[in-house]
């Protein structure tokens, strides 16, 4: 069976682009490969620029860094759940990975894994947060994918 990937992170989450994959899975067969990437960076740059600005002392950031990855996990197991009860009603075959790691190696990993023909990710409206986090790099993975990657602007 042919595979479609949706790509979803605090990042890049979109409800357009959660829309768009399960309409192209419906109408083209493709099995639907659901994968949020909890970054990993997204503690260490949050917690780091507070810090540097002098907002927060080091155990305040230590504390943060670990508040922060808690709600993160949080947030994506909520919109797995979330996009699988939409899978559910249209009746499509899906599968749920959750990764963690840095954005583009972990795309690009779970992409050889699973075979994948086509890959869905958004653009974010938040520009400058993803250029804080460096291992957010849609244009690195448009590199790496070419035509097999569809970004939906946000």
């Amino acid at each position: 069976m042919k595979k479609l990937m949706l790509v979803l992170s605090n990042i890049s989450f979109s409800s357009e682009s959660v829309t768009y994959a399960l309409s192209k899975a419906e109408k083209e067969g493709y099995e639907l490969i659901v994968v949020f990437v909890l970054d990993e960076e997204i503690p260490e740059s949050v917690s780091s620029l507070l810090m540097y600005i002098g907002f927060l002392g080091p155990k305040p950031t230590d504390d943060l860094k670990t508040t922060i990855l808690s709600e993160y996990k949080k947030r994506a197991y909520s919109e797995l759940k979330r996009v699988e009860k939409l899978v559910k009603e249209k009746n499509l075959s899906m599968k749920k990975i959750l990764r963690e790691g840095r954005f583009v190696d972990e795309i690009i990993k779970a992409c050889e894994e699973e075979k994948v023909e086509i890959i869905v990710t958004s653009r974010p409206k938040r520009p400058l947060l993803s250029q804080v986090l460096s291992s957010y790099n849609i244009e690195a993975l448009k590199k790496m994918l070419g035509e097999k990657l569809i970004i939906i602007e946000e």
